[in-house]
């Protein structure tokens, strides 16, 4: 991508940066909009990571994402139930259930 070339960031980066901001650049639980934080939370997807072929598709909105910062999507992947192992863990060192 010439552009992404400009900035001396990848292609995949430079999508993403545009993704983010035709999403608002904010995040849907707490508002937070420091881009440097910000994830895309993709709905309803199986794998982890987002390819360069998605955020294409999530410019064209034929995928469901929102948009997160770090903190809000790794407390949305504990309610999701991503982290079965570690909410005895947790439960055991901390006192508090998740």
């Amino acid at each position: 991508m010439p552009i992404a070339r400009r900035f001396g960031v990848s292609a995949q980066t430079y999508l993403r940066f545009l993704v983010l901001k035709a999403l608002g650049a904010k995040c849907a639980c707490c508002g937070e909009t420091d881009v440097r934080v910000l994830v895309l939370n993709h709905l309803f997807a199986k794998e982890h990571k987002l390819s360069i072929g998605d955020m294409r598709e999530i410019l064209k909105q034929r995928l469901k994402v929102d948009v997160r910062c770090q903190n809000c999507n790794i407390v949305y992947e504990y309610e999701k139930g991503m982290f079965p192992r570690h909410k005895k863990l947790i439960k055991s060192l901390f006192g508090q259930a998740i």
